[in-house]
């Protein structure tokens, strides 16, 4: 008993002393979260922003409401009200927060963040150990390993910005020793151990797993080339793609019934191609110094931000860092000899990483790479971030530093192999200095205490001013009232089609107060306030102009009937909005196919194109019998307009030019949203180089008490 105790204790200690190595390690480079571990979290002055740190925070505290409500965690309801928002194809990484849920419910999402910011830390250096072990039985060497990973300038950029999907690198090394385990003996217990770790990948974020999927292909294709039983290996490797996936069937099945609202990106555009080459890896990014250092690290910030100006630098910054570099040198060679495929696998990779064409310390030479194919591919092209295969050239490069150390350090004595390690962990030491105190920022990550008062009153939240871009600050005030909001921040922007459609929520969220050729009066925005009940208005005092104010203060007068006096507290202006009861007036909207208003001392109007949309919205959950009316004029001549539902004609009339008239269609408006359509001929107006065919200077909807002789279509 006693001499199995003991050789239990040998296997356990050089995982115990890297764990604890590792975890001291994490300490130091991401001081002082465990001073602050219940309150705030630490970033480093490289983003200007917080968002993404808070939004990692909201997804942890999302999954924890989700499932203490027995929701399902990848459709988010409290987002983009009251549309909702997927998240199969968001930032989420299940397989980062599951582990510290129970630390949630104990001491608070704060405290969880923070734990998985260790864990991350902590076990990305443990299971790269792992890695190196299967190539070298050395110890000092593969701790060495470990964290020149876990410390790496790659891995550092971004913990500094808190993407947590990103720095939790620690499921990758995981998964290729896996996979090296199958090719060495494919059997099922190793069929199932890949099967597993790719699954946390998947679960852990998008790009690492589109990372694998193609790194797998290559280095499989290259382990069967060279496998003396290549059909017993190719068996294993289809076995493992059937086990992802089935794993992966509850993503997919989310996928397929959500497709239509995924974002998976339209044609080619410039914004999206500027965005790729912000995220492709220089062809040097690999060589960059530490730029977070504490003595060097602000001066080569200065001079590297603008090879990529409009991007952040971490976009393009993939170092692997010096010493892992030229410890890899050491064992280029020796990893050709013994795994070849490996090698093939880092020089696809760093290729992929480039992007669509190569760059030079910021000149762009136009030589198109391969990647340029590859984001053509379905599902692939939501990946437009080329610089993650990077992590496989680390990764390849941290095995050839373990081969080369142990070839070089085999025949030394004990003395000179620790005193090398000695000194090669002390060139490390200094080369990946974690930033100084002055280069750290704190990132409170407790809402404001005025979020209780509003979680004490149910009802969605407005929380102004909207914003598309990187703003988490909803979010984090979400975490302490629970309501639905009006936008919010995801990784990947939706369709927002209410906020588009409904103009009570169009006001709100862009702060203005402009007529329009629809009823925008006192009845038309009860009417939309009662189909979207829109109860707390939240005024963000240091972002909002006065102007902005008197908008909503002017709004939520009309909403109410008389004057309504906000609340001011924790830096915000707090209007509670009336509440408007059932049953709700139905309302007319504008779509696609109108033009910007236009006016002169008269009258105002909007022109359309050869196809207008309009919008009718019945809140009740009967048939109302309602009147379209119209006032139009034609473009120079008369033309027939014809109003559609789907296909069907509900009317049509010959519309002259020079004055407005009034045209009506009495129908019956089926429960929900109905989309009607406008078409008529168009040409091109010389004076505005538009093309244009009628103008309405009116669109209204009036409920009528009798049913009319021609029935609306329904959807």
């Amino acid at each position: 008993m006693k001499a199995r105790l003991r050789a239990g204790a040998t296997v356990l200690a050089p995982h115990l002393v890297a764990l604890a190595l590792y975890l001291g390690v994490t300490v130091m480079l991401t001081w002082p979260i465990v001073r602050t571990f219940g309150s705030a979290t630490a970033g480093m002055l490289v983003y200007s922003g917080i968002g993404d740190a808070l939004q990692n925070v909201w997804n942890i505290w999302w999954v924890r409401h989700a499932l203490g409500a027995g929701q399902n965690p990848f459709w988010v309801d409290l987002l983009y009200y009251p549309d909702g928002v997927q998240f199969y194809l968001q930032t989420l990484g299940l397989t980062n927060i599951v582990p510290v849920l129970p630390v949630a419910l104990l001491a608070g999402v704060p405290a969880a963040y923070n734990t998985a910011v260790l864990l991350a830390m902590t076990l990305t250096g443990y299971t790269t150990f792992l890695l190196a072990r299967f190539f070298t039985p050395s110890l000092g060497i593969a701790l060495l390993c470990g964290v020149l990973m876990t410390a790496s300038p790659l891995h550092m950029i971004k913990l500094q910005a808190n993407q947590l999907n990103l720095f939790s690198l620690q499921w990758l090394p995981l998964y290729w020793l896996a996979l090296l385990h199958l090719e060495r003996t494919p059997s099922a217990r190793t069929i199932a151990a890949a099967v597993l770790t790719a699954l946390l990948v998947l679960f852990a974020d998008w790009y690492w797993f589109l990372v694998c999927v193609v790194g797998t292909a290559v280095w499989a294709t290259a382990t069967l080339f060279r496998a003396a039983q290549w059909q017993r290996l190719l068996r294993a490797y289809l076995l493992v793609a059937l086990g992802v996936g089935i794993g992966a069937l509850p993503l997919m099945v989310g996928i397929v019934q959500l497709r239509k609202q995924l974002p998976l990106g339209g044609g080619p555009n410039q914004i999206w191609a500027d965005y790729v080459r912000g995220f492709s890896a220089d062809a040097l990014a690999l060589f960059v110094p530490n730029i977070l250092h504490p003595w060097w690290g602000t001066w080569m910030r200065e001079h590297l931000v603008p090879i990529t100006p409009s991007y952040a630098v971490d976009g393009w910054y993939v170092a692997g860092g010096w010493v892992l570099l030229g410890c890899a040198a050491l064992g280029v060679r020796q990893l050709w000899r013994v795994q070849r495929p490996l090698v093939v696998l880092a020089a696809v990779a760093w290729v992929l990483s480039l992007g669509p064409s190569l760059r030079v310390a910021g000149y762009d030479t136009g030589l198109p790479l391969p990647y340029a194919w590859l984001a053509h591919v379905p599902l692939l092209s939501i990946g437009r971030r080329p610089a993650p295969f990077s992590i496989l050239v680390i990764l390849v490069a941290i095995i050839a530093a373990a081969l080369g150390l142990q070839q070089i350090l085999a025949q030394r004595s004990w003395q000179r192999r620790s005193l090398t390690l000695g000194l090669l962990a002390a060139l490390a030491a200094v080369e990946l200095a974690p930033p100084s105190a002055e280069q750290r920022q704190a990132i409170a990550l407790q809402p404001p205490a005025l979020m209780a008062e509003l979680r004490a009153r149910p009802g969605p939240v407005a929380d102004l001013p909207f914003t598309w871009t990187e703003d988490s600050r909803s979010l984090l005030n979400q975490m302490g009232h629970a309501q639905p909001i009006i936008g919010g921040y995801v990784a990947r922007w939706p369709a927002y089609p209410t906020l588009e459609r409904v103009p009570l929520l169009q006001r709100l969220a862009e702060l203005w107060n402009k007529p329009d050729i629809i009823p925008l009066d006192a009845p038309a925005l009860r009417a939309m306030q009662c189909a979207y009940p829109v109860r707390h208005v939240l005024l963000s005092q240091g972002a909002v102009r006065r102007s902005q104010q008197a908008a909503v203060a002017s709004l939520a007068q009309t909403l109410a009937g008389a004057p309504v006096t906000p609340r001011q507290a924790d830096g915000y202006l707090w209007y509670e909005l009336p509440l408007v009861p059932p049953p709700c007036a139905p309302f007319v909207s504008l779509g696609a196919g109108w033009g910007a208003v236009e006016q002169d001392a008269l009258t105002r109007w909007r022109w359309m194109g050869g196809e207008a949309h309009i919008f009718l919205e019945n809140a009740q959950p009967s048939v109302q019998m309602v009147k379209l009316q119209l006032r139009l004029a034609a473009f120079k001549t008369a033309r027939t307009v014809t109003l559609l539902a789907g296909e069907q004609v509900l009317g049509s009339w010959l519309v002259a030019p020079d004055q407005f008239k009034r045209y009506e269609a009495m129908l019956q408006l089926a429960p929900g949203v109905t989309e009607l359509r406008l078409r008529a001929a168009a040409e091109t107006d010389p004076r505005a180089a538009r093309v244009i065919s009628v103008g309405a200077q009116a669109v209204s909807l009036t409920p009528l008490a009798s049913l009319p002789s021609q029935p609306l279509y329904r959807r």
